[in-house]
């Protein structure tokens, strides 16, 4: 697993500095390196695999020349035969060219290019794609040339037909030029202690390059005190490149330590490049290209004081956890500090290097036992011989790596039967037995890891990386007598397979039988196995997990051919976790019919940010609230309260969306945004409110502002609250209108080579048109609606073109609308339209396929002209970022800004008999004269009532009573629930004095007393129902018409919450509000009544609510 770098350059972009430049003779002006490198070399720096006969030797295949056939070709053509170059030292390639046999249909299509310095251990070279293969010849005369970025430096070159026309036909030519190589060896022991003489202004930054190799994966470096004073130890790490930045206090270092971690499989035994820069504040390390940046405790400007660099091991005494452990042991090359080659200085015996250990200024390849063997597929297999003589005790060792979890490792006769030796699950066993777990994690790590199984006496014991792993097998001695034959990897039909267990994919090193060595490459001792997956002296292990295609922290796990992502907890899905699972906006989740709450949004997608739990405040404006960690107390006589929040100024200005508040301001100093529109408030780049004159006394609503400041620019005394957001329509409802086939707009390029995404609603009568489009010089992506039931994206990376599309069960020209979301990333391309499951097609090759494109971002049509969409776009987002298509269609001959009708979609939204209205930027519910209130009138109207508390109301006059000439009629209904007795529900009074009370009595019962007028006798009767009183929701009905009366009590919905003067385990209100302390007169439909919208009890009288 990794949690390296991503590629995404929003992340952790390098840090802007000045950058110091080495001398012009390393590396050499581009100008200066383009000399031709094979044309005058003698045949004997030419080798081949095979040669077809003698006029087709490996010493023909130079450029432009036709001696001999004419080129170079194998005896067969396969994918095993290879033509090396040796150019006699190490050197600069930057281009390469290739032609076919003269006067043939013969030539190379595609090849991979190796290299190497000493023969026994190549490296294969990627192209910047990522892709390993390189593009040849389309015929036997054109010359194809291919520019290597970054330039290759090797002594070998080998190049590999990959596939070819008819047979291998080859002639070859390199472009570069000498490349100056400072070398020095250190065995673990030895060190060199470079201390510029003199003290002298440096540049800024001060920088360290160097290229080192090694075999081992542990060891530290160099160890840097620059002159800012901050110590940084570079060093190993289970292959990885870590820098351990130590913190200092005064003259002591701190506990305290930064670490950033870059690179892997760096203990490969190749040269990689290292570049270490920093400045006041700042740095950069980068790896083989990928840089990551850091940061530093700001000084003073650097003045060449205590600027030390020690090579090979930490400055002085080791430097605390998590450092490397031990010193280095391999090859460094060409040390530059500022420029100056610190190696050359060493060799020359300068006084500014002190040498101290063993140090050479040479650097020897590893022996032939050291080469490694890859195999490739579980089918391959290597087999290798013991030497002859009589056999002895089983007695084999080597080392292996792997990303996979299970595979046959090793395979041999034993005595009389068979050993295997095999990874299961991350277990390693042998003869068939369950497998131990290692214990220190999983053996598939990509890390090499020593096996020995060796036999002593009547005891077989197995070793890893030092250490007996299970308990020894004990038997006779005759039964631990080694075989002759060992095979690693894929294995025959014979009798060593009768355990079942998939091929091993990896590789293997430093193989030994007995107590010598094995050479793999000399070949006396390998027999031929299943070869069509071996790769000799070369381990084609590629680390899919650096750099992290996995975004936003997605934990990266790989096999031997692909990578997996997982995205738990992050806040993001999909193949490598780039489409965000939250709603950029309140707005969005508002009219998916959600209500007041707690919600993660996040606001800028998929783009670096991440989630923020806010609370949104469904109301008709749609508000975010984001809550403070804790106040701090201001200084005594100061107007300054600094207040932080859970959501970092990037997050806060990022869910401030486009035309949300046009009052906010954004001035002062880098980091600081006013989001307040009445207030003074700044907000720093951790989060923190600076705040003068803010008071707020709790989460406002959509009119509400803070006061200015108070007398003399104090703050006024009130605990601080949430931080509102007012979120306006402006992003969620920005559309456009395409009304003829040509009509689009235009928007700079999409970014996105490795992953994309865009989204959009949009409504259109059409049957077909074209969403957007995007071209670059042969890669393009197109989103479009292909028939009236389907919508496509077609997109092609390099790779071939790959269509998603998603059909839809009713027809989208229905004048609705209807959400479209669209991803690419390296894995896979992902369309979905509305709620509908959405449809994913994978990648056509694997690798990071880079989608490049140049063009400009068509929008509601085609780069042609033709098919236009003839419709609405609407909240078009590309990359989480929102494209403002109002107002670049304000300015776009027939394109019109807006798109009305939108309750044709939103209507549903509006329940309990609201109806929806076009309001200026989306919809309202008009909720009337229900009893329901809230922006989709699903609120009831309620009120919480403390001791002695009231609501009147005029309800005018009765239906049905005017001049009595019919019955009278009289309906009411309400809710309520209440833990107290006795309690008085609801009072109707009539102009003719007569009267309608509803009781509870002091066990709970309902009591009903009647008085039609004042004439007659009040009748008074309790209502057959159990103790009403027991703080559960009830709802009451009674209706009267002429001399009837009727009563009917819907009973014990449960509702949990708490009622005024209740224990604080009892239940109560489902909704809040305040206790009315006094009676309150509010006429029906009053402003005054509309503040108090928090409601659960309702009536009804004569067709009137009583709310």
């Amino acid at each position: 697993m990794t949690d390296g770098p991503s590629l995404r350059p929003s992340t952790s972009p390098p840090v802007d500095l000045q950058r110091s430049s080495e001398p012009a003779a390393l590396p050499p002006a581009e100008a200066e390196c383009e000399e031709q490198l094979v044309s005058g070399l003698p045949p004997a720096s030419f080798r081949s695999s095979s040669q077809l006969s003698a006029s087709h030797g490996p010493a023909f295949a130079k450029l432009n020349r036709r001696e001999g056939a004419g080129g170079w070709t194998p005896l067969v053509s396969d994918r095993g035969q290879w033509l090396q170059v040796d150019l006699g030292r190490r050197t600069e390639i930057r281009r390469v060219a290739t032609q076919g046999s003269y006067g043939s249909p013969h030539w190379v299509t595609e090849f991979s290019l190796l290299s190497s310095d000493g023969g026994t251990n190549w490296k294969e070279h990627r192209r910047q794609e990522g892709g390993p293969g390189f593009p040849g010849n389309s015929n036997a005369d054109s010359v194809s040339q291919q520019v290597l970025s970054p330039p290759l430096r090797a002594r070998l070159v080998r190049l590999v037909p990959l596939a070819w026309h008819r047979q291998i036909g080859l002639r070859l030519g390199l472009f570069g030029c000498a490349f100056r190589s400072d070398v020095a060896t250190v065995d673990g022991t030895g060190r060199l202690v470079y201390s510029p003489a003199g003290v002298r202004p440096g540049p800024c930054p001060p920088t360290v390059s160097l290229h080192f190799k090694t075999l081992q994966a542990h060891g530290v470096l160099l160890s840097w005190t620059g002159p800012h004073g901050t110590p940084l130890t570079l060093g190993l790490v289970r292959g990885h490149l870590l820098l351990l930045l130590l913190l200092r206090a005064g003259n002591r270092a701190c506990p305290a330590s930064r670490t950033v971690r870059l690179g892997s499989l760096l203990d490969d035994g190749h040269w990689h490049r290292v570049v270490l820069e920093h400045c006041q504040g700042g740095g950069n390390l980068t790896v083989d290209g990928h840089s990551q940046a850091f940061a530093l405790p700001r000084a003073g400007p650097p003045d060449g004081r205590g600027d030390q660099l020690t090579l090979g091991g930490p400055a002085g005494s080791s430097p605390p956890p998590p450092a490397p452990p031990g010193n280095f042991r391999g090859c460094l090359e060409n040390v530059y500090h500022n420029g100056v080659s610190v190696l050359d200085l060493a060799r020359r015996g300068d006084p500014q290097v002190r040498v101290t250990g063993n140090v050479s200024f040479s650097c020897p390849g590893p022996g032939p036992w050291a080469a490694p063997v890859t195999l490739a597929s579980p089918e391959a297999s290597l087999v290798v011989a013991a030497a002859p003589g009589p056999p002895g005790p089983l007695a084999v060792r080597f080392r292996f790596r792997t990303w996979e979890r299970t595979g046959r490792l090793l395979t041999t006769s034993l005595g009389g039967g068979a050993a295997l030796l095999a990874l299961d699950g991350s277990r390693l066993g042998r003869d068939g037995s369950p497998g131990v777990p290692p214990a220190g994690g999983a053996w598939a790590d990509g890390q090499w890891h020593a096996v020995a199984l060796r036999a002593r006496g009547r005891t077989l014991g197995l070793h890893v990386d030092q250490e007996a792993l299970g308990a020894q097998h004990r038997a006779p001695p005759e039964q631990l007598r080694a075989g002759r034959l060992y095979r690693f990897g894929g294995c025959s039909l014979g009798s060593e397979c009768k355990i079942p267990f998939r091929g091993f994919q990896g590789c293997v090193r430093d193989v030994g039988l007995g107590d010598g060595p094995v050479d793999l490459l000399g070949g006396q001792q390998v027999a031929p196995g299943n070869r069509s997956g071996v790769r000799l002296d070369l381990c084609g292990m590629t680390d899919r997990c650096f750099p992290n295609l996995c975004e936003h922290r997605g934990i990266c796990t790989q096999t031997w051919t692909d990578f997996q992502c997982d995205c738990s907890g992050t806040g993001y899905g999909g193949a490598v976790c780039h489409h965000a699972l939250f709603e950029p906006s309140c707005e969005a989740y508002k009219h998916e019919g959600r209500g007041s709450g707690f919600y993660h949004i996040d606001a800028d997608g998929s783009g670096p940010l991440d989630p923020l739990l806010v609370f949104c405040d469904m109301s008709d404006s749609a508000w975010t609230l984001v809550h403070p960690k804790g106040p701090e107390r201001p200084r005594p006589g100061s107007a300054l309260t600094s207040i932080t929040y859970e959501a970092s100024a990037e997050q806060l200005r990022a869910v401030r969306l486009p035309g949300a508040e046009r009052r906010s301001e954004r001035r002062g100093r880098a980091g600081v945004a006013r989001v307040d529109p009445r207030g003074a408030r700044g907000l720093n780049p951790h989060g923190t409110e600076e705040a003068t004159g803010a008071r707020r006394s709790g989460a406002p609503g959509p009119g509400s502002g803070a006061p200015g400041p108070g007398p003399r620019g104090r703050v006024p005394s009130a605990p601080p609250g949430p931080l509102p957001l007012p979120l306006g329509p402006g992003s969620f409802w920005n559309s456009a209108s395409f009304s003829t086939e040509p009509s689009h707009l235009h928007f700079p390029t999409m970014a996105g080579e490795l992953s994309l995404d865009v989204s959009f609603f949009f409504k259109s009568r059409a049957g077909s048109g074209v969403f957007l489009e995007n071209l670059g010089m042969r890669d393009f992506i197109r989103l479009e609606l292909q028939s009236p039931s389907s919508v496509s994206l077609v997109l092609d990376a390099g790779t071939g073109p790959t269509q998603v599309t998603v059909w839809t069960p009713a027809p989208l020209d229905d004048g609705r609308w209807h959400r479209v979301r669209a991803e690419r990333t390296v894995l896979d391309a992902r369309l979905q339209v509305d709620a509908l499951p959405p449809a994913v097609r994978p990648a056509p090759a694997p690798g990071p396929a880079r989608l490049q494109l140049s063009s400009k971002l068509f929008v509601g049509g085609s780069a042609s002209r033709q098919r236009g969409l003839g419709g609405c776009v609407r909240w078009l987002r590309v990359n989480g970022r929102p494209l403002d298509v109002e107002r670049r269609a304000a300015v776009t001959p027939g394109v019109e800004p807006g798109c009305a009708k939108h309750c044709a979609t939103y209507a549903a939204l509006c329940a309990n008999g609201g109806r929806c209205t076009e309001a200026r930027r989306g919809v309202a519910c008009d909720c009337g004269p229900s009893p329901f209130a809230g922006p989709f009138c699903r609120h009831e109207i309620s009120a919480v009532f403390g001791a002695g508390g009231s609501l009147t109301y005029d309800l005018g006059e009765p239906a049905g009573g005017g001049n009595g000439s019919a019955a009278p009629r009289d309906r009411a209904a309400l809710g309520f629930r209440t833990l107290r007795t006795p309690a008085s529900l609801l009072h109707l009074r009539s102009d003719r004095s007569g009267y309608l009370a509803v009781r509870l009595s002091s066990d709970g019962s309902l009591q009903i007393g009647y008085r039609p007028d004042a004439h007659r006798a009040p009748d008074v009767f309790t209502a057959a129902s159990p103790p009403l009183a027991d703080g559960r929701l009830h709802r009451l009905a009674l209706s009267r018409e002429g001399a009837v009366l009727t009563v009917q009590v819907k009973l014990a919905r449960r509702c949990t919450g708490r009622l005024p003067g209740a224990p604080s385990r009892a239940a109560g209100p489902c909704g809040a509000g305040r206790a009315a302390e006094r009676s309150v007169r509010c006429p029906r439909g009053s402003a005054r009544y509309r503040a108090r919208r928090r409601c659960s009890a309702h009536g009804e009288r004569s067709g009137n609510r009583m709310e």
